[in-house]
């Protein structure tokens, strides 16, 4: 969550209204490179994929994922974009709407996820067992009980993951 008024809203804004910037995000988004690898695919200037580099990692929308040296023994920096959602919310927003959405966000995320999912299933059971005659249900009907079974056990897997992250804090927290 990031209240309007923020530096970091405004830190992002900045970085998202540059078409350059955005087309970089894009690209770091699919494969980590370096400024100089960059440069060369997309066919821009180092300098303007440097100013914009600078401008993402000042947004926190990228990070350095690596550091290697380059033949001529020059630290090379492989850059990645970080894998977050972003929340604009109005100052005056409650604290407990925002905790209400930070803990809910990842279950929607699930949902909207395990949606697509479920017609591939569906699709993939119709396609080897469609003339065996087996199944009963409506196309409809499999997709939703599919969409059901993978809903569920993503958000079964979260809340373990996160039963198991609180405990290992509190373990970690006792030494």
């Amino acid at each position: 969550m990031i209240p309007l008024a923020s530096e970091e809203r405004k830190k992002i804004a900045k970085a998202l209204s540059n078409e350059t910037t955005v087309t970089i995000l894009q690209e770091l988004a699919q494969h980590p490179r370096s400024a100089t690898e960059l440069a060369e695919y997309l066919t821009l200037p180092l300098t303007t994929v440097k100013y914009s580099i600078d401008a993402l990692m000042d947004a926190k929308l990228i990070r350095i994922a690596s550091v290697s040296l380059s033949p001529k023994r020059r630290e090379v920096k492989i850059y990645t974009a970080v894998q977050r959602a972003i929340v604009f919310a109005p100052e005056k927003t409650s604290p407990t709407a925002v905790r209400l959405i930070r803990r809910l966000l990842p279950y929607f995320v699930v949902l909207l996820v395990s949606l697509p999912l479920a017609f591939v299933l569906r699709d993939l059971v119709y396609y080897f067992v469609r003339d065996a005659h087996e199944i009963t249900l409506t196309p409809a009907a499999a997709a939703f009980f599919a969409f059901l079974a993978g809903s569920g056990f993503a958000i079964i897997s979260l809340l373990l993951l996160k039963a198991s992250w609180m405990l290992f804090k509190s373990m970690k927290s006792q030494r």
